[in-house]
């Protein structure tokens, strides 16, 4: 597997490879393929009741966003926060496809002190 992720970075570069990564993952969630591996991303359904408002701390490519909203409707919404460029810029990318306009993303970190 590392042979594979060295010639795909060296190909498409580390943000190529995590665009791929990560819409092949989003994918295989989708179609309940990782039930097993992931089963708090098919916990959330039950939690999430239409027109809730979630917040996704640490949104990192936008899995549990995506799913988030799909549960949340179109009157709930998703306050993401992610402060690394690269990841945020996926998470965009990932979470386009949810096909719902009520996903924001707060770009910085949270904590308890200024640094």
């Amino acid at each position: 597997m590392k042979a594979i992720r060295k010639i795909i970075v060296s190909l498409f570069g580390i943000k190529g490879y995590i665009k791929l990564v990560s819409q092949s993952y989003l994918m295989m969630v989708r179609n309940g393929m990782l039930k097993r591996k992931y089963p708090e991303l098919f916990f959330l359904k039950e939690m999430i009741q239409p027109g809730d408002v979630c917040i996704d701390i640490g949104a990192n490519l936008g899995y549990y966003s995506t799913f988030m909203i799909k549960y949340a409707g179109v009157k709930g919404e998703v306050h993401a926060v992610e402060p690394i460029p690269l990841f945020a810029e996926v998470w965009k990318r990932n979470v386009k496809y949810s096909k719902y306009d009520n996903l924001y993303l707060h770009p910085f970190a949270l904590g308890d002190e200024e640094k």
